[in-house]
């Protein structure tokens, strides 16, 4: 399985990002500095295969984009190439397709059959290297470190120890056989303890049940003497009420004695006295307001007598109005008269400035008459000379471009020739690259040689060794012999001596033919040394001369390709040379048709009467003078003509004012304006007294409707006073009087008498009981003091027999605390119930701890027998060859969860005693181990994060070179900060800020 293509919709800094590592090889090595987005990289490879991170994790939300995920593509043997797409969804994992080559398309469950079962546990353990993992053995107590390289050598982490000490700490927290403090320890002391208590209070069930009866039984009496009592209170309360009504009882006697001894008044008219004094006070003021009136209207006679008008001024008022209307617009046809007059002097000034701006020229303005036809041909003439010009300063710009363009172009073959080879030396070059290159490669022959030199080597150093060994072997038993002749010789043992003397010149001998056989051997391996020697050194300036090839090669392509340019350049220049003889050619067309156009101008000032030879400027203002002139004289024949009409309409107005003035018989004013106003205020005075005539006869005519109103609104009055006499059924006011008087008085014992009778209902609200009351308390001298007295008695020889119950009962209730003063027997038999349920609980959670830890010693089991033996062997061939060979073997008790390492001169350690570098190499050893025999079921890429930054040099290119090794048949995915480590890896480099 190998990963070819990323890409990041949304996910923590990245947004729409994408890596495509398809051409690279297995080795790959994503380079950028802290905080860069490698961790991020990472982490978003692992959510598109195993689901987002949970919340409460750094989830890695985008701040810029609402996008959320993205696709990661895989090449992989069983389904050839897919895209595993994850974005946002329901789950908190997120929504994940799966796109197969023919175009299916899946979900969880087709990822997780492309995963071969795969979880992200599993995949961080055995195929993500971190620095954690490397750090996290600096920090390991030594007693523990050996574990935490079994447990690595089991799934690459340690969640499997790590969960069976959670559960034997679980189970040793709920019970241990002799523990005393443990849960289930303490619950079932307690228990026991319940257990002796139920027991005793099985015991005293007897007893309990009678007192229980007993309480009951003087409850019950005590109940019926209550109520007897409380019988009695509410008669004592009767009593009470009855007293507290006595003296509302004796006012609501009087009241209605008095009410049935005098003479009702039935009927009555409602405020009735009120109405009649209201009926008299209105009566009054009519009359009142009739005087009024009759002096008022005596007055308005006499004003309207006094009136008089003038006998046409009603025949004028249509005219005079005309005239007031029509005054405005003589005063504002005035001021425009007055204005048009100043505006035809400004304009007289603005046409004598102009001509007198053009006397130095002698132009007659009069003569010259200016038109749109003169204007068109001076534009069209000033147009082409524009033009004219523009093209001049463009044709003159490119002249100068192609002349600098053509200096540059010279200077620049001039300098290309200058570097040129010559025919011949080019000629040479070439041949010494055919020389070069119908040579072989050396790199063989130069293998083969060193291999040769180094055999060499070996047999002239075993030479040496056998010379040392033969000559000390051959010397002592020369020495032996020696020592046996002489000691012959000086014992006169002749035979000793020459059996001794024999034996040594023969070990001479035999020295002296060994060293010499030695010595031709020796001296042929180095001459064939130094043949090698040389053969190789011959060899290495071949090498040499290849590096001198390539020069030569390029120095090759650089003169073919300055002599390409060359020939554009000189092509280049002589298209400059003929674009400059075209442009000259349009310099000369050009100036004789700037000549043209100057004679066009000059026939044009000629044929208009103009003056001659000026500029174009002169022309562009005096052609905006002749303009001007030419419309101010517009306007001033427009101007005279509304002046003369102006004063004929004012000639007019004056005429018709002139002549009203006469009919009103008015002096005339000073003005026209000054006419116009006592015309106005003789109008105005005239409609006042007509205004004022008609206003005292509509006054005449309402003061006599409100004599009408006024003497009707007093019949009605009267009308009704007698109507209310006739309700009372009295003759006059006084008799009205005196009967209002005492209806009123019965009206006011009626209320009284119904007042107390309420109070007393509030008192005793059934009305048949309260009319008993108040029959005994009047007519039958009832004393409610006496019998309170007798019933206070009798309440107080009940609640004497009340509290003796209550004794007897509160002496039986405590009898019963006592028999209940550890709590009652049910609660006992609940808490009891309680425990029991409690002890099962926390039986079950214990059962559940101890099964789970033997799955895991079972799971342990099977791992040694099954799979450890190829997990030690793998990483014992691994960590042989990340140490160089200083260790050659790592084995595992049998039955122990510990390792042993093994040194190549037989010394044998535990990890805890090796060195941390080789702790690191023991670790890494056992996670490609386990990476490598998963590979076997699904060849996952590794992803490594900066696990060699801690290395010292010699070890990290030790495993730089097991990388690109074990890449061979996996794809690795390098991850780092570092360039010195970068440097050493020959593999496609990806730096994480570039695309």
């Amino acid at each position: 399985m190998k990963l070819v293509r990323v890409h990041i919709f949304g996910y923590g800094k990245w947004e729409d990002r994408v890596w495509d590592i398809s051409n690279n090889n297995n080795l790959s090595l994503f380079m950028g500095k802290n905080e860069a987005g490698k961790s991020t990289l990472m982490s978003f490879i692992q959510a598109v295969l195993f689901g987002f991170p949970k919340k409460g994790e750094n989830q890695f939300i985008p701040v810029k984009t609402d996008k959320y995920g993205g696709s990661v593509s895989l090449l992989t043997e069983d389904y050839g190439s897919i895209t595993i797409q994850r974005i946002k969804g329901n789950k908190v994992k997120g929504d994940v397709t799966v796109f197969f080559p023919e175009g299916q398309e899946g979900g969880e469950e087709e990822l997780l059959s492309v995963l071969k079962g795969l979880d992200q546990h599993t995949f961080q353990g055995i195929f993500h290297f971190n620095l954690d993992g490397l750090n996290g053995l600096g920090n390991i107590h030594p007693e523990d470190l050996n574990q935490f390289l079994y447990d690595t050598g089991i799934g690459g982490a340690q969640q499997l120890t790590r969960l069976e000490k959670k559960f034997y700490s679980e189970m040793e927290l709920l019970f241990k056989p002799r523990g005393k403090k443990t849960e289930m320890n303490l619950l079932l002391k307690e228990l026991e303890g319940k257990k002796r208590e139920k027991q005793r209070w099985e015991d005293r069930i007897a007893a309990y049940e009678q007192l229980k009866r007993d309480i009951k039984e003087r409850e019950k009496k005590h109940n019926e003497v209550k109520k007897e009592w409380k019988i009695t209170n509410d008669k004592i309360n009767q009593v009470e009420k009855a007293d507290m009504i006595f003296p509302l009882a004796k006012e609501w006697e009087q009241r209605r004695l008095w009410l049935k001894e005098g003479k009702s008044i039935a009927l009555f008219p409602e405020k009735g006295l009120e109405r009649l004094e209201a009926l008299e006070h209105k009566r009054s003021e009519v009359v009142t307001l009739l005087k009024d009136e009759n002096v008022k209207l005596a007055m308005l006679e006499r004003d309207n007598q006094q009136l008089e008008c003038h006998p046409f001024w009603k025949d004028l008022k249509r005219e005079i109005e005309y005239i007031d209307k029509k005054n405005d617009v003589y005063q504002a046809r005035k001021n425009d008269w007055k204005e048009y007059q100043l505006e035809k002097e400004h304009l007289s000034r603005k046409k004598n400035a102009i001509e007198k701006e053009w006397s130095t020229y002698e132009i007659n303005f009069s003569r010259i008459v200016y038109h749109q036809t003169l204007k068109s041909q001076y534009d069209q003439i000033k147009e082409m000379s524009n033009t004219k010009q523009l093209y001049e300063q463009r044709l003159k710009e490119e002249i100068e471009k192609v002349t600098k363009e053509g200096r540059e172009e010279e200077g620049e073959v001039v300098r290309i020739e200058q570097h040129l080879m010559s025919k011949e030396e080019l000629a040479l070059l070439k041949n010494k690259i055919n020389e070069m290159e119908e040579k072989g490669d050396t790199k063989v022959q130069k293998l083969l040689i060193k291999e040769r030199l180094n055999s060499s080597h070996r047999h002239h150093d075993k030479l040496v060794s056998q010379e040392k060994q033969q000559v000390s072997i051959l010397g002592g038993l020369t020495g032996a012999f020696l020592l046996i002749a002489l000691y012959g010789f000086l014992f006169s043992e002749g035979i000793i001596t020459v059996i001794g003397a024999g034996f040594t010149l023969l070990f001479l001998m035999t020295v002296f033919l060994k060293r010499n056989a030695i010595f031709k051997q020796k001296k042929e391996q180095i001459k064939e040394q130094e043949v090698l020697q040389t053969q190789l050194r011959e060899l290495d300036n071949e090498t040499a001369d290849k590096t001198s090839l390539e020069h030569w090669k390029r120095e090759f392509e650089w003169e073919n390709e300055r002599r390409r340019q060359l020939e554009q350049l000189k092509n280049q220049l002589q298209r400059l040379t003929q674009k400059q003889d075209v442009l000259f050619k349009e310099w000369d067309e050009l100036q004789e048709g700037k000549r043209n156009v100057q004679r066009e101008l000059k026939e044009w000032a000629e044929r208009y009467r103009l003056p001659l030879n000026l500029s174009f400027s002169l022309y562009d203002r005096l052609l905006e003078s002749l303009e001007k002139w030419n419309a101010i004289e517009e306007q001033l024949f427009l101007l005279n003509g509304k002046m003369d009409t102006l004063y004929l309409e004012l000639k007019e107005f004056e005429d018709m004012l002139e002549e009203i003035i006469k009919k009103t018989g008015l002096k005339k004013g000073n003005s026209v304006r000054e006419s116009v106003q006592f015309l106005i205020q003789f109008y105005d005075r005239e409609v006042e007294k007509g205004s004022r005539f008609q206003r005292i006869k509509e006054q005449i005519q309402l003061r006599e409707e409100s004599l009408l109103r006024l003497q009707h609104e007093k019949e009605q009055i009267e009308k009704e006073m007698d109507t209310l006499l006739r309700n009372a059924e009295v003759n006059n006011e006084e008799d009205f009087r005196r009967k209002a008087y005492h209806y009123e008085q019965q009206r006011i014992q009626e209320e009284e008498k119904n007042h107390y009778w309420i109070q007393m209902k509030t008192i005793f609200p059934d009305e048949t009981l309260l009319m008993k009351s108040i029959q005994r308390l009047i007519y039958e001298n009832y004393s409610p003091g006496i019998e309170r007295k007798h019933l206070e008695e009798i309440v107080k020889k009940l609640e004497l027999e009340m509290n003796t119950h209550l004794e007897e009962i509160a002496t039986l209730k405590q009898e019963v605390t006592l028999l209940e003063q550890d709590g009652t027997y049910e609660e006992i038999l609940l808490t009891f119930s309680q425990l029991n349920e409690e002890l099962k609980t926390l039986a079950k959670q214990w059962a559940t701890y101890s099964v789970g830890s033997q799955m895991i010693k079972h799971v342990k089991g099977i791992y040694e027998r099954e799979r450890q033996p190829a997990v030690i062997k793998k990483a014992e061939e691994i960590f042989q060859e990340l140490t160089d060979g200083e260790y050659k073997r790592v084995y595992a008790p049998l039955g122990e969860e510990r390792f042993i390492v093994e040194h190549k001169d037989g010394a044998r350690y535990e990890p805890s005693q090796l060195s941390r570098g080789t702790c690191e190499m023991l670790y890494l050893a056992f996670r490609f181990a386990l990476a490598s025999l998963f590979s076997v079921k699904a060849p996952f890429p590794i992803i490594m994060d900066e696990t060699l930054v801690n290395m010292d040099r010699t070890r990290r290119i030790r495993v730089v070179s097991f990388l690109n090794k074990f890449s061979k048949g996996r794809q690795i995915l390098l991850f780092t900060c570092h360039h010195h480590i970068a440097n050493e890896f020959q593999c496609e480099k990806i730096d994480m800020f570039q695309d």
